[in-house]
């Protein structure tokens, strides 16, 4: 297989937050000058009049020509392609940005979401300590067809773009450049061509933790602890333990107020074993969960934390919901890994 799919960096450049800046002054100067010229030679003042048409005209143009298309073509000059059992982006140069061989060990993460039918998916090559070495970010829509299983859901997925304010869009995740029915069909090739070469893909994750090691993998969270594991199986029963606390916030900005979730995976008989995670949810959920609990506070500094815009976390939110909606569906908290 020799796919070609053309791709560009999501974010702005550099020169298009210049852009408008550039319009705004040369439309200022061309208007002067004409209008001051005008009045100069023919003592008429409707220069300025024709001036403020004439000048717009120019400037929106030449910034068009200067500087929005340079920096178009820059973005859209990346191509990944897709030969044998290497997966490679390469620049306009041909240099190669991102060299993924998918016959070693690679990790992929397919993020979904169903709102803006879009997916985020990742894919990193692994060195021998599994650490990731060259990564593909990908955001693309959400295809009929999904030759993936989909690793976790996500309200949105802005938060992996970059803000306006952000002018460096080296890390940026890609986008494909074709839209429509083109870029669903696209996505579904990339994606049929990564679960062919699934033999070498590694599923475990490590998950960020305030203290200590936790790792997801098939069969469900292990807590790296003085020197012990403990294992939380999918299939074995835990008792989940739920606290919600007031995030600390302004009193002048209402808007920003959040409540801190904390949920526990309690082994039977063994609540220093919890295993505790953190995350957070509208401040209303306070009068919906408990705001107190038995859980020793040794076992909180050691949680993992879930509220970043990060594909691990939302890998180990949907790891969470098979526990709960397992062992006790009607609790609320489920609610809020689902949101």
């Amino acid at each position: 297989m020799n796919e070609l799919i053309d791709l560009r960096r999501l974010g702005r450049t550099g020169i298009e937050h210049r852009t408008s800046i550039v319009v705004i002054l040369s439309w200022i100067i061309l208007w002067a000058a004409i209008g001051f010229n005008v009045l100069f030679w023919l003592d008429e003042w409707h220069g300025f009049f024709w001036g403020l048409i004439l000048s717009g005209i120019v400037s929106v143009l030449g910034a068009w020509l200067l500087f929005v298309r340079p920096s178009t073509r820059r973005k859209t000059s990346a191509t990944l392609h897709l030969e044998d059992h290497y997966l490679t982006v390469k620049g306009n140069t041909g240099d190669d940005k991102i060299r993924i061989n998918l016959n070693e060990p690679h990790r992929t993460m397919l993020i979904r979401s169903k709102g803006e039918g879009r997916i985020m998916f990742r894919v990193e090559q692994l060195d021998e300590d599994a650490r990731s070495l060259d990564r593909l970010d990908l955001i693309g829509p959400l295809p009929m067809v999904m030759p993936m299983k989909i690793s976790g859901d996500a309200q949105s997925l802005i938060g992996f773009e970059p803000g306006v304010a952000k002018k460096n869009i080296e890390n940026a995740p890609f986008s494909l450049v074709s839209s429509g029915a083109g870029a669903d069909s696209t996505m579904t090739t990339i994606l049929a061509y990564i679960e062919k070469h699934n033999a070498n893909r590694n599923e475990i994750y490590n998950l960020r933790v305030k203290n200590g090691a936790v790792r997801l993998e098939k069969n469900g969270f292990v807590l790296v602890r003085d020197g012990k594991q403990t294992a939380f199986d999918f299939s074995d029963d835990f008792e989940i333990a739920c606290l919600a606390r007031r995030y600390p916030h302004d009193e002048k900005n209402f808007d920003s107020r959040m409540a801190v979730i904390y949920l526990a995976l309690v082994p039977p008989h063994s609540r220093t074993d919890a295993l505790v995670f953190e995350l957070f949810a509208p401040e209303e959920w306070i009068n919906e969960l408990p705001t107190t609990w038995d859980i020793p506070d040794e076992v909180m500094q050691r949680s993992v934390l879930l509220y970043d815009d990060n594909p691990v976390a939302f890998v180990a939110v949907n790891a969470l919901k098979r526990y709960i909606e397992r062992i006790e569906p009607s609790n609320p908290v489920l609610e809020i890994l689902r949101h």
